[in-house]
């Protein structure tokens, strides 16, 4: 999808800032530049679409060069977002969306519903949010109406540069996660610059690690965190390469989803067969099989009549499936919980994720037990 070669940018005070990098990015690919500042991360984003032009070497885009291309069209067929957003303050966000299709002259019908598809896209109610102005939204609306209007006429290719930099650490994790889903859905190729290693390995299907001008690594970030290729790379990861191995791990793919439950009307000599097993704690479902809580076998007076649901013990920590191991672990840490309920959007029981499942995947010391627990409906 796109191409560089050998492209190099040197500025007129004699400064290089982009020296001889090659670079291929595949169609549906989510590539991020990263670097410390002034590494050329920025000004290599924006030779794809001519906001600076390349001293020397050669940017294909679906092997057509672009510098034989109108560098206007170039640009309209290309979404960008940067950090300050940019939208005009004097338009409403109807307006600000409809800037691009209006000069790709769209019809007033299509451009309607166009803002509509992208509002209800980025979780925003139409028929409210449209007729607002960008000082009416919160720093979080604005981004999403900045990503929108780079959506505006389904650009096969994304620029963005520091997209959510400006914005506060909650608002910030939130639109990561909101984006994650965005791109499984519109696959665009998108070259994404961020300083956030922590952005980049969470985001990212490849990570261009750049110093001084030049590529210094290109890899997944799986790769990079196991395989830094230098002393720079391994020092810009950081000393937690390890936990960061945990941003890149759902935690669908590690919970376990056979353990065994109680429901919460079932007898307390049932339950008690089901403890004999071996478990110390389990969770009790519904008969919708909506987790209501656990239950400790410890808690239980086995002589006493009646159904389990008195034993039942709230709160209880949850989490979502599509959430990483790192968030799961940062949740254990905060509630001092040895597991967490993994649930669905309706609070339906999916599995349960563990200390111990942590462990089995990344294998570090610090992360074993000082002995074999006994987790909820886990021998």
């Amino acid at each position: 999808m796109i191409s560089l070669r050998g492209v190099s940018k040197i500025f007129d005070n004699g400064f290089t800032a982009v020296d001889k990098v090659s670079l291929e990015i595949k169609a549906g690919e989510l590539v991020v530049l990263i670097g410390s500042s002034g590494c050329g991360k920025t000004t290599t984003m924006k030779m794809i679409n001519r906001l600076i032009e390349p001293s020397s070497g050669q940017i294909l885009i679906k092997g057509e060069d672009i510098l034989k291309a109108d560098p206007i069209e170039l640009r309209r067929n290309i979404g960008y977002v940067i950090q300050e957003i940019g939208l005009f303050p004097h338009m409403t966000i109807a307006e600000n969306i409809a800037v691009v299709p209006q000069l790709k002259k769209w019809s007033s019908d299509q451009i309607k519903k166009r803002i509509q598809e992208l509002l209800e896209l980025m979780g925003l109610d139409p028929d409210t949010t449209a007729r607002k102005y960008p000082n009416e939204l919160s720093g979080g609306q604005r981004q999403r109406i900045g990503v929108a209007r780079a959506l505006a006429v389904d650009p096969p290719i994304m620029l963005m540069d520091e997209p959510f930099g400006a914005l506060d650490p909650i608002s910030r994790e939130q639109l990561q996660d909101e984006f994650l889903k965005l791109q499984a859905t519109v696959k665009k190729t998108i070259v994404f610059v961020t300083h956030d290693m922590d952005e980049a390995i969470k985001l990212a299907d490849r990570i261009v690690v750049l110093h001084e001008g030049r590529v210094i690594q290109c890899a997944s970030p799986r790769e990079i965190l196991r395989n830094p290729a230098n002393e720079f790379v391994r020092d810009f990861v950081g000393a937690d390469h390890t936990l960061k191995q945990l941003s890149l791990i759902k935690v669908r793919e590690a919970m376990q989803s056979d353990m065994i439950t109680l429901y919460a009307d079932e007898s307390i000599p049932a339950a008690m067969a089901k403890f004999a097993q071996g478990y110390r704690s389990m969770f009790a479902i519904n008969r919708q099989g909506i987790v209501k809580g656990y239950v400790n076998k410890s808690d239980i007076n086995p002589l006493q009549d009646g159904s389990i649901n008195q034993y039942i013990r709230t709160p209880f920590s949850t989490i979502s499936p599509d959430k990483s191991l790192k968030e799961a672990l940062t949740l254990m840490i905060q509630r001092d919980a040895g597991y967490i309920a993994v649930v669905d959007d309706h609070g339906t029981l999916l599995g349960v994720i563990s200390t111990n499942s942590l462990h089995r995947l990344v294998g570090e010391p610090y992360l074993e037990a000082e002995r074999e627990v006994r987790e909820i409906g886990i021998l």
